[in-house]
């Protein structure tokens, strides 16, 4: 059985699997990393580093997709 976390994202409260990362949750989200701006717990987090970077329960991440036009 796995062990779940509790995260807020975009302040929506969301169940993940402990040990996720970044990456994991974009993947389960069916978003695309590179579009977007991840920002754990007011820090902003480098696409480099979304695999990198293990979830908490508790952490507050926000999701803003880059939108270009003109």
């Amino acid at each position: 059985m796995r062990t779940m976390i509790k995260v807020v994202v975009n302040d929506e409260e969301k169940q993940i699997s402990e040990n996720s990362s970044i990456e994991l949750l974009l993947k389960e989200m069916n978003l695309d990393g590179k579009t977007m701006v991840v920002v754990v717990n007011d820090e902003i987090v480098e696409h480099t580093q979304y695999s990198k970077i293990i979830l908490h329960d508790g952490d507050r991440i926000e999701l803003v997709r880059i939108v270009g036009g003109g």
